[in-house]
C-alpha cells in the first residue's frame, strides 16, 4: 500500500506566505464599507424634468433677436367636442368667433343637426377680431417670461401669463410665441405660433394663462418670447351686461406621486342666469412659471344660484408642480 506523502511547511514560511493574502482581504473589505460606518438608506429622489433648459448649451453662440418684419403666426388650433344642448350659435358665442367664420372653418357641419361627440375647429385668427385696424399693445398689461416643454411627437406646448394690474378689465387679448432657433445654419431662424388665451375675459387684478403648441420639429438651440399685440379694454358696463357674476370655494388639491399631476375639486356658484360657466385651472412651478394650463366647459342655461360640484386634473408637461389657480367665469345667453 503505498503511502502518503506530506509536504512540511516551516511556520515561520506559512505565515510570510499568508500575510500579504489576509492584508489584501483585509484591504478590500475596508474599500467596500461606507465611510461614516452607517449603511446606505434608499432615497425618494424627484423624477428629472422633461423640458428644456431655456438656457443654450455654452457651446453655441447666441444670436441676437432679427429685426425687422417678423413672419405672421400661425393660429394655435382649438378643437371642441360637442355636448348635449349645444346649438352653433351658442358655441360661435363660447369662443368668441362669428358664426359665418365657424361655419366655414366646419364645412362639413350640418348646425341644424350636431351629434354629441362631433368635434369641431375653433379659428383663432384675429382678422375677424373688433377692434381698431392697426391696434396698439396695452402697456397696462404685462406678459411674463415663457416656459416651453417639449412633447414625444417632436413639438412642444409653450405657456405664458398675462398679469392685469390694472382696476379695468379686458378682453380680446391677442399675443404671439416667437421661438429664435439656431445650431449648423448660419443664420438664424425665428417661428411664430398664436397664443391661446382660455378664458374670454381678463379682470382687473387677475392673471391668467396663455397657451400655444409649436408643431415639430423642436430645435436644438432656441429662445422663446412672447408679444403682446392688442387687448380692448372691457368698460364696466358692457362686462355686466355679457359676463355673469361666479364664485367658487376654495379647492381641495390632492397631489400625484412626485407632483406630476393634482386633482382639484371645488364649487362654483352662478350670481346670476348664465348661458355657459367656464373654468381656468394652471400650476406653477418653483420657479412661477406655468407649467400646466387648462379650461373646462359645463353648458347651460345656469339659473341665478345654480351650484355644481366639480372635480378635475391638471397634469405637469414638464417639471414638479408647486402651486395651483384658478379662475371662473360665467357668460351670459346673449352678446350686449
Amino acid at each position: 500500500m503505498p503511502k502518503k506523502s506530506f509536504t512540511h511547511v516551516r511556520p515561520g514560511a506559512l505565515i510570510a506566505w499568508l500575510w500579504p493574502v489576509g492584508a489584501w482581504i483585509l484591504m478590500a473589505c475596508t474599500a467596500s464599507a461606507p465611510a461614516t460606518g452607517a449603511l446606505p438608506t434608499s432615497t425618494a429622489r424627484a423624477l428629472p424634468p422633461r423640458y428644456l433648459s431655456p438656457t443654450p448649451s455654452a457651446t453655441a453662440t447666441r444670436p441676437a433677436w432679427p429685426t425687422g418684419t417678423l413672419p405672421r403666426p400661425t393660429p394655435t388650433p382649438l378643437v371642441y367636442t360637442v355636448q348635449k344642448g349645444d346649438t352653433l350659435s351658442g358655441i360661435a358665442l363660447r369662443f368668441g368667433v362669428p358664426v359665418d367664420v365657424l361655419r366655414k372653418a366646419n364645412p362639413g357641419l350640418n348646425p341644424n343637426a350636431m351629434p354629441v361627440g362631433a368635434t369641431l375647429v375653433i379659428p383663432l385668427d384675429p382678422t375677424y377680431m373688433p377692434g381698431p385696424p392697426t391696434p396698439t399693445p396695452p402697456s397696462e398689461l404685462h406678459l411674463g417670461p415663457v416656459a416651453c416643454y417639449p412633447e414625444g411627437t417632436g413639438g412642444a406646448w409653450c405657456f405664458a401669463l398675462v398679469e392685469n394690474p390694472t382696476q379695468q378689465a379686458w378682453m380680446h387679448i391677442l399675443a404671439r410665441l416667437e421661438v429664435l432657433t439656431w445650431g449648423t445654419a448660419a443664420t438664424p431662424a425665428v417661428r411664430s405660433v398664436r397664443f391661446q388665451s382660455l378664458a374670454l375675459h381678463l379682470p382687473a387684478g387677475q392673471s391668467l394663462p396663455l397657451v400655444a403648441h409649436l408643431p415639430p420639429p423642436w430645435p436644438g438651440f432656441w429662445q422663446a418670447r412672447g408679444v403682446l399685440e392688442r387687448a380692448l379694454p372691457l368698460e364696466p358696463n358692457t362686462q355686466q351686461a355679457r359676463f355673469s357674476p361666479v364664485t367658487w370655494s376654495q379647492p381641495t388639491l390632492t397631489w400625484g406621486p412626485y407632483r406630476g399631476w393634482v386633482r382639484l375639486e371645488t364649487e362654483w356658484r352662478v350670481g346670476e342666469e348664465a348661458a355657459w360657466v367656464r373654468l381656468v385651472a394652471w400650476a406653477t412651478d418653483g420657479r412661477n412659471r406655468v407649467a400646466a394650463a387648462r379650461a373646462w366647459t359645463w353648458p347651460g342655461p345656469w339659473k341665478a344660484g345654480a351650484e355644481e360640484k366639480v372635480t378635475v386634473y391638471l397634469y405637469s408637461a414638464g417639471p414638479q408642480l408647486d402651486a395651483v389657480h384658478l379662475w371662473v367665469e360665467g357668460v351670459r345667453a346673449s352678446r350686449p
